[in-house]
């Protein structure tokens, strides 16, 4: 990588040479440097596309479908042929005006085939109220599934109540509780109807095969990531206190769910009120040696405006 320190000098950070920086720009590097350019491995597109599945499903579907992403997900071992299966809560008027509909999206890394269509038998059968297939190119994959740049989520000038956690596997008890209160919210203000409750999991194979010490990255662990979305108009928004309330109940029934591990967040979702462990890791020395980064490469924290780690 190619970087701009705080003092404004540019420096090449590889492995040989700022091994330390190297380190900490994978998993914090907001808080040390702009990165100008990198180089980075590739691989051919052995595809000429790639095969999305969405499916509808209604409340009585609701627990069977999370219990069948389980099984597919597998804990962290989903075939790496999967780029991703994610799952939403949005209102679909058409379908119901009291009950959001549970939106389910496949990915797969290649064309609709038998063995892919076979592998999501098991959905088929959960009742679903509709199912759409396309075939598209990778460079097009965010369209459908609502992460372009052009989408209503990466609209500008926005104010957005965000709240995420990080999961192994779903609990499919306070799933549902996440599910009833979105419900519960929607008809106390209709006005938040835009509101997104998204799960991501993704085929972590590849996470795990790096030890969670090489690098300022820590939490290979865990294998889903989630994420609740407000979004406002403007800043000054009279419902903003009630969306904080809503997302901070849903993060807390998250985290409920898996009352044994600690409360964790993707750095790159997390909104800042986050504890600082919580978004770079629990052991006292990664939290420390990031400080002393932040010392020797930013001691003045010029590069403070997103989860910044704070040079004391």
């Amino acid at each position: 990588m190619n970087v701009v320190l705080a003092d404004g000098s540019t420096i090449r950070v590889n492995e040989r040479n700022h091994p330390d920086l190297w380190w900490a720009l994978r998993g914090a590097g907001h808080n040390s440097g702009i990165v100008t350019s990198f180089e980075s491995k590739v691989w051919p597109d052995n595809f000429k596309s790639y095969f999305i599945r969405t499916y509808q499903y209604s409340s009585s579907s609701h627990d069977a479908v999370f219990e069948a992403v389980n099984k597919f997900q597998g804990n962290g071992t989903l075939d790496p042929s999967w780029l991703a299966s994610f799952g939403l809560y949005a209102m679909n008027t058409t379908l119901s005006t009291t009950e959001a509909t549970l939106y389910w999206v496949f990915l797969y890394n290649g064309p609709k085939t038998d063995a892919v269509v076979a592998a999501l038998k098991p959905f088929d059968q959960l009742q679903p109220l509709s199912v759409d297939d396309i075939d598209i190119p990778y460079r097009d994959i965010n369209t459908p599934i609502g992460g372009a740049l052009n989408s209503s989520l990466c609209e500008p000038n926005k104010s957005h109540i965000v709240g995420t956690a990080n999961l192994q596997v779903y609990n499919v008890t306070t799933q549902h509780a996440i599910y009833d209160l979105y419900n519960q919210n929607i008809q106390q203000h209709p006005e938040l109807n835009g509101t997104r409750v998204l799960v991501e999991g993704y085929a972590v194979k590849g996470v795990k095969s790096f030890k969670s010490e090489d690098s300022a990255f820590p939490f290979r662990d865990d294998n889903i990531l989630t994420y609740f979305d407000v979004r406002f108009d403007t800043p000054s928004d009279p419902l903003i206190p009630f969306a904080r309330k809503w997302r901070d109940q849903t993060v807390d029934l998250w985290n409920a769910g898996q009352p044994t591990r600690p409360a964790t967040t993707y750095v790159n979702y997390a909104a800042g009120y986050e504890s600082l462990e919580g978004r770079y890791g629990f052991e006292a020395w990664r939290l420390e040696r990031l400080r002393k980064l932040k010392r020797k490469y930013d001691p003045k924290n010029r590069f403070a405006w997103y989860n910044p780690i704070v040079p004391v």
